[in-house]
């Protein structure tokens, strides 16, 4: 928790289940890695690239510990993939380019 990983080259890495809660991830690249039951919560994505990256079941939001995560836009979320029963926990946060409220991946990751 409270990594500061702004920029960090993360592609293709596996990645899955792990604490990213409070961490400085903006600007950090996410291409390809998988993000599977990833925590987000109170992370700064913005910046993040997630280009085909498995965010099957990643929180974003947390569990009231944490704030949700900020950043995070939709156009960040279509860049990615999840599974259609296991999306990504998103529910409530607001997109700050559009401020409208967060749509999960349409793009599956089979």
């Amino acid at each position: 928790m409270d990594a500061n990983l702004c920029k960090a080259s993360l592609i293709g890495a596996i990645l899955e289940g792990t604490d990213f809660r409070s961490a400085k991830l903006n600007e950090a690249s996410f291409v390809q890695a998988n993000l599977v039951g990833a925590q987000f919560a109170n992370a700064d994505l913005a910046g993040a690239n997630f280009a085909n990256a498995d965010i099957s079941g990643a929180d974003f939001i947390g569990n009231g510990e944490f704030p949700p995560a900020h950043g995070l836009t939709q156009g960040q979320l279509e860049s990615a993939c999840a599974d259609p029963d296991n999306g990504p926990l998103i529910d409530g946060l607001i997109d700050p380019e559009s401020k409208r409220p967060l749509k999960r991946p349409k793009r599956s990751c089979s």
